[in-house]
């Protein structure tokens, strides 16, 4: 199945602010993460597979990304270690 993102439609449907002490963890529907400080994510399940460890983490700790960064994708579920970074829901057309 091919799926098209509108990337003008990005926060359109809204988004969820992630923060290791208020939301670590979210779930849903999500096109890209925004890192407004330096964030390491725990993990990070795919739609495709819909379980965690959609991304490979090398030593067992998470990754850093620093901020600024977006990551874009199909993310069905997102965790934070420490950090604040913005999920964007997805509008997949």
């Amino acid at each position: 199945m091919s799926y098209t993102y509108d990337s003008t439609a990005l926060g359109q449907a809204g988004s969820v602010f992630l923060h290791v002490d208020w939301t670590p963890s979210v779930t849903g529907e999500f096109a890209a993460i925004y890192c407004i400080t330096d964030t390491v994510i725990e993990d990070i399940a795919d739609a495709a597979s819909n379980t965690w460890g959609g991304l490979t983490f090398l030593n067992g700790d998470g990754f850093t990304l620093p901020a600024g960064t977006i990551l874009y994708g199909r993310f069905t579920a997102i965790e934070i270690r420490s950090g604040m970074a913005v999920a964007y829901k997805s509008i997949i057309k």
